[in-house]
């Protein structure tokens, strides 16, 4: 989408904004093992909220897909570029783990106003 959004394929070693750009090994590892704690998390610990589950699933999907790119090519690929704005190019993997912590927000959001009513 011109003057909007452009496609320029960037290989991240780092983190969100390039952070531990020198860490792939650290970062890997962490991928993997939040991967392993959600899904114990979510074989373990149901039911959960409607809101809380697609959270949940997103953020899996989300390290799944990083994680997947940081085992197998040492980096992430990045290639979602916001031109309007300055802001670090992205992939599809940190879209779902952006989803995922909106809705934990507003599902925490949700539970706190209930208590209020209770």
């Amino acid at each position: 989408i011109p003057d909007l959004i452009s496609l320029r394929l960037v290989k991240n070693k780092g983190a969100a904004f390039s952070l531990l750009s020198n860490s792939t090994f650290f970062l890997s590892l962490l991928s993997l093992i939040v991967t392993i704690f959600l899904v114990i998390l979510i074989l373990k610990r149901p039911p959960f909220s409607n809101l809380l589950a697609i959270s949940l699933s997103f953020l899996l999907g989300g390290t799944i897909g990083n994680g997947f790119d940081r085992w197998s090519q040492g980096y992430v690929y990045d290639f979602i570029e916001l031109i309007p704005i300055q802001f670090p190019i992205f992939n599809v993997a940190d879209i779902a783990i952006n989803i995922a912590l909106i809705c934990m927000f507003v599902d925490t959001l949700k539970k706190n106003n209930a208590k209020k009513y209770l």
